[in-house]
């Protein structure tokens, strides 16, 4: 039975390119997963980590499976968690996943935890700063943050109307930024802002390079 219940983070990112995660920030922190994948696809991911299926149906069943076991990702997440969409057609699926968190308990995203190396929060009164480093086995997916006059800092080289997006790999990732809990005008970015995200992104290097030290 265990292998009908791979988690959902780890599976359905399998053909790269149609997948994303899209993170908007406002008063509470909204993640979507958009995920495209065939049962070939499926196949194939399942063959690499040692869950191989006898049959298309016994295929089928294990991503029923994972559609179904929505109560393990509500725990896991302790946060409100639905499927918005999920379609068969011709063994090509289709699915999109909601997430919803308070700022207090984004650090225990399942989904960004399992993905990556590292998922590093750290959360001061008006701020939240948000790394991601090391190699992802989810990759590759598109991730894109949403931040209506709440962005303060970021490393992306892709930004679009306060969308800002990083295409994930597999090895070597290093995706950081930061938040204002409330929304802000430009004006209000000052030194003060920028002290804590020096002081943000330094801890959380820290805490990276410690997790890898202590991994070996």
């Amino acid at each position: 039975m265990k292998k009908f219940l791979l988690i959902v983070c780890l599976v359905v990112f399998l053909t790269g390119c149609s997948n994303k995660v899209t993170i908007d920030f406002k008063d509470s922190i909204n993640m979507q997963l958009d995920l495209s994948f065939t049962l070939d696809e499926y196949k194939a991911y399942s063959n690499r980590n040692s869950n191989s299926f006898n049959s298309n149906e016994e295929t089928n069943d294990s991503i029923e499976a994972i559609r179904n076991d929505r109560e393990a990702f509500i725990n896991g997440n302790n946060a409100l968690f639905k499927e918005k969409t999920f379609t068969n057609t011709n063994n090509n699926y289709t699915a999109s996943y909601e997430y919803n968190y308070s700022y207090a308990n984004f650090s225990n995203s399942s989904v960004l935890n399992s993905c990556f190396d590292y998922f590093g929060v750290k959360n001061y009164d008006d701020i939240i700063y948000v790394s991601l480093a090391g190699d992802s086995i989810c990759a590759p997916f598109k991730l894109t943050i949403k931040a209506d006059n709440r962005m303060i800092n970021n490393n992306s080289t892709n930004v679009k109307n306060n969308e800002y997006t990083w295409n994930v790999q597999e090895k070597n990732n290093n995706i950081y930024f930061s938040i204002s809990k409330t929304p802000m005008n430009n004006s209000s970015i000052n030194v003060l802002y920028i002290i804590y995200f020096v002081i943000g992104i330094v801890l959380l290097f820290v805490a990276y390079i410690l997790k890898r030290k202590y991994k070996r």
